[in-house]
């Protein structure tokens, strides 16, 4: 079952703009790390006609041995707008259950 992205009838792309600006003035650009990392994580998202498919893995900083991964797939409807389309799927992604790696 492919969860949907629900796009209202009303979707505005103005405001859609209008939030991506506001989100984008929220990046933090200085360092704020510990001094020892232990792991790392990516998130990325991909299209295959009206579907959004997401991937997170965390891997082991110091071996890069993959330690927990998951995917979640939705559909979409709308394919602009970075901030609002990947976002939902990123988020269903991360917040499911998360696999350890085999």
């Amino acid at each position: 079952m492919h969860p949907t992205v629900a796009v209202p009838h009303n979707f505005s792309v103005s405001k859609a703009h209008k939030a991506q600006s506001c989100l984008s003035q929220k990046v933090v650009a200085e360092d704020h790390l510990p001094k020892k990392i232990h792991r790392v994580a990516g998130v990325d998202v991909a299209y295959a006609g009206d579907f959004a498919i997401s991937a997170a893995a965390v891997l082991d900083y110091d071996s890069l041995e993959l330690l927990e991964r998951q995917t979640a797939t939705s559909k979409v409807s709308v394919h602009s707008y970075v901030a609002v389309i990947q976002g939902n799927s990123a988020v269903d992604c991360v917040h499911q259950k998360v696999e350890v790696a085999a």
